[in-house]
């Protein structure tokens, strides 16, 4: 059995993390698989896909899995989408629907309550800290009072409310 055939066939799934395949030459053979998990969704403008740890598209995602991830969007997002997710706090993540590059220079990210929060280009991990710190303290009812929080002036966060004035 051509093991090495068989493992190169495999590893080509973009699913793939890893392959072990191991022949006792008797009459057995173990094949350990190691998948990759979607850590993310990478919105290019047409379609959504599921994104690995690596930054790399696994495939096409369907409905609920956008319901799932955070989608990012915006032009050369793909390379930075590792950096923003390494920084995003988990228990933050479940709040976030979508990540946006803006100007191929910083995020704008925006909560399942349709809260933009406005990020620096710099010392953004720093930034998210300060919104998640703010964010912990605000009730939902507060939260869909405000249309945006600036943190792109260092130690600063600027709380836009919507108009009330219709």
């Amino acid at each position: 059995i051509p093991i090495k055939k068989i493992s190169q066939s495999i590893e080509k799934n973009k699913w793939i993390e890893s392959i072990i395949i191991k022949n006792n030459f008797n009459n057995r053979i173990s094949i350990n698989i190691k998948e990759f998990n979607p850590i993310a969704i990478y919105f290019n403008g047409k379609s959504y896909f599921l994104i690995n740890k690596f930054g790399d598209v696994i495939d096409f995602a369907d409905n609920k899995e956008k319901q799932k991830y955070v989608i990012f969007e915006g032009q050369n997002v793909i390379n930075n989408i590792t950096d923003l997710i390494a920084v995003l706090p988990i228990e933050l993540k479940p709040f976030i629907i979508k990540a946006q590059y803006i100007n191929n220079r910083r995020w704008d990210i925006i909560t399942k309550e349709n809260l933009k929060i406005k990020l620096p280009e710099i010392e953004y991990k720093k930034a998210i800290s300060i919104f998640n710190d703010i964010y912990k303290d605000l009730y939902t009812s507060d939260i869909t009072k405000i249309e945006y929080i600036d943190l792109r002036i260092s130690q600063k966060a600027i709380i836009k409310f919507y108009n009330e004035q219709k």
